[in-house]
């Protein structure tokens, strides 16, 4: 089976205007020069997307959007849709974060919508998966991560396999963007998040 190639993803969430985020990766680039054997994506604010996208040029640091909207274009106030976070410079795309399910009502249904919109429009989606803490002391974990994934991923363009570390591979596939098992908190909800990042056919 081949290896798996770690994704280092950044989402930053409700923080840092556009010069706030390009000073950032200003002092973030140096940090990681030399750094290799895996990927690395930040995710900052919809404002500060094609200010980071000039900061980031000419780097191997992938630059990601927050969430996206399903649809092409249309009166849906407040969206973003994959046309506009591809002019933006994006290349990954986060779905179904553990905010977003708890404060933005996203529903499995809603993860898929975006997930196969995401991957028709060539990004790489990293999707993210979560029991809350009442789901995990109710030993609820596996049957909830389950279904998560399931419905997520239902009617994907083909099967899902682990991502290989060679980038020409073809087809789509999945791994878990924090390490096989590994689990971050999220102190908004005191929920393990697990995130994986699907790759599409284009490469």
């Amino acid at each position: 089976m081949p290896s798996r190639r770690p994704l280092i993803a950044g989402n930053w969430k409700m923080y840092k205007t556009s010069d706030e985020a390009v000073d950032f990766v200003k002092k973030f680039l140096p940090l990681i020069s030399g750094v290799a054997g895996r990927d690395i994506m930040v995710a900052p604010a919809f404002t500060a997307l094609e200010a980071v996208a000039a900061g980031l040029k000419g780097t191997e640091v992938g630059l990601g959007a927050q969430d996206v909207f399903w649809e092409v274009e249309g009166a849906f106030t407040g969206q973003v849709s994959p046309r506009m976070l591809a002019a933006a410079g994006c290349r990954y795309v986060i779905i179904g974060h553990s905010e977003r399910r708890q404060f933005f009502a996203e529903t499995d249904d809603t993860v898929n919508r975006k997930i196969r919109a995401a991957l028709a429009a060539g990004f790489i989606p990293v999707m993210c998966v979560g029991e809350s803490e009442k789901q995990r002391e109710a030993g609820q974990t596996f049957s909830i991560l389950d279904k998560q994934v399931k419905d997520g991923l239902k009617s994907s363009p083909s099967a899902i396999s682990p991502r290989s570390s060679s980038r020409s591979r073809s087809g789509p596939s999945i791994s878990s963007s924090t390490g096989c098992c590994r689990t971050t908190t999220s102190s908004a909800t005191s929920s393990a998040s697990r995130s994986w990042a699907a790759r599409s056919t284009a490469t």
